[in-house]
């Protein structure tokens, strides 16, 4: 595996490769936010920013693993089978994410769950898989960088992520349900939450 040298750990290219996928995820969701439309509703605040606080905080961990000397202790050996397929995950995680981005279209919420003008429920595209596409991909995304780093900062970086997914689920399933009250609970029933077919 090519690895360049840091003063404390392995930067592979794995890692580098995963880290430019999430670039270019985070350039569309900035750009494709001014096509959102008019905000009518926001719901629960506190949440939002709470859970706004750990996914920074999530993705701190993940693209800087050299915070501190106890967090950048590693946790998983770097080898060519784990990079892989952690690069590998990553790409079809931002490419997952994306997809759902476009499927939302202006109907998207950014870092505050939030009711759209005339907003519209999503069951197509990466919808019809899970309820929460856009959490999946992140999540998937960031256990597949995780893997490629293999440190305790990282594996913290997705647990945080993990309780910010969580934190913020349950305020946008009472949003839809409050607003498709006949066609959100068919499709919550029919539909996982986050990992297709299982949860």
């Amino acid at each position: 595996m090519s690895l360049c040298y840091t003063n404390r750990m392995p930067f592979s290219i794995y890692t580098a490769i995963s880290y430019t996928c999430w670039i270019i995820l985070f350039s569309i969701w900035i750009i494709s936010a001014l096509g959102s439309k008019k905000t009518v509703k926001r719901t629960d605040l506190g949440r939002s920013f709470l859970s706004t606080i750990l996914i920074t905080i999530g993705f701190t961990l993940i693209f800087d693993y050299h915070l501190s000397s106890v967090f950048a202790i590693p946790l998983l050996p770097h080898s060519v089978a784990i990079g892989r397929f952690g690069m590998a995950l990553t790409i079809l995680s931002c490419i997952f994410a994306i997809a759902a981005r476009y499927t939302l279209g202006r109907n998207w919420a950014g870092a505050v769950t939030t009711l759209k003008e005339h907003h519209e429920l999503a069951q197509t595209g990466p919808y019809r898989i899970v309820r929460h596409p856009i959490y999946t991909g992140f999540l998937f995304g960031a256990i597949g960088t995780a893997l490629t780093i293999g440190t305790v900062a990282s594996a913290c970086g997705v647990t945080l992520l993990l309780i910010a997914f969580l934190t913020r689920i349950p305020t946008e399933e009472h949003l839809m349900m409050t607003q498709f009250p006949n066609t959100y609970p068919a499709y919550r029933k029919g539909t996982k939450m986050l990992i297709p077919f299982v949860w």
